[in-house]
């Protein structure tokens, strides 16, 4: 099943829901602001995109400056600021089994949908 950690506000990850919706495959939202990521489904999704903690985190956001200012925190403390502070969280996430891909730019999601696709 295909997740999306969504947020209506943004117009990326809406552009994302839509190449969702327009694949015709099965999936669910997952609005992360309203039911944040615990440490450890973060930890999960973070192994499914191969990529450090900080490439989750949206750093230009004023509350990162001000949570992180002048410092530079570890993988595990990035992780549990982005369960505490879920606004941080770089958006759209989507995955897949156990793959995953931050839609920015949304057409990222191609490799998830093609996953596991045949003709």
């Amino acid at each position: 099943m295909i997740t999306i950690y969504h947020h209506p506000a943004c117009s990326k990850s809406r552009e994302a829901l839509q190449l969702l919706e327009e694949s015709g495959q099965p999936f669910q939202v997952r609005l992360y602001l309203e039911h944040p990521l615990s440490v450890e489904e973060l930890t999960t999704l973070q192994n499914k995109l191969h990529l450090p903690a900080i490439s989750m985190v949206r750093v230009k956001e004023p509350l990162y400056k001000t949570l992180c200012a002048d410092r530079h925190p570890d993988e595990k403390e990035l992780l549990t600021i982005i369960s505490r502070y879920p606004a941080l969280m770089e958006r759209a996430i989507v995955e897949k089994d156990d793959q995953a891909v931050i839609a920015r730019p949304p057409d990222n999601i191609y490799s998830i949908l093609q996953a596991g696709y045949s003709t």
